[in-house]
């Protein structure tokens, strides 16, 4: 996503936000139901398209791509320490299972 991009989901996500704490100092119960089918109209007014099917990504493809762009970004964001640590952890975690 670009610059753009994340400032309009921000927005849009601010907005849904705003709507639920309002429903919750209302004490107004809401279902899941509710909830998506209010997301669509705003979404909706908001002159976003919603998508209508389900895609062609499975969910492994879409887990290994998250997986891989989160190691991406893991690799530019983390201190020294940070990967000090998870390392250690990788190992503990290897050692552990050649125990068992």
């Amino acid at each position: 996503m670009n610059e753009k991009e994340l400032r309009a989901l921000g927005q849009i996500v601010s907005g849904y936000l705003d709507f639920a704490e309002r429903q919750a100092e209302r004490e107004q119960a809401m279902t899941m139901k509710d909830w998506a089918e209010h997301l669509d109209r705003i979404l909706t007014m908001s002159g976003e398209n919603l998508l209508r099917v389900a895609g062609k990504v499975s969910h492994q493809k879409a887990v290994e791509k998250a997986t891989t762009e989160y190691k991406k970004y893991q690799a530019k964001t983390l201190s020294e320490a940070e990967k000090n640590f998870l390392e250690s952890l990788k190992r503990i975690e290897s050692e552990a299972k050649k125990k068992k």
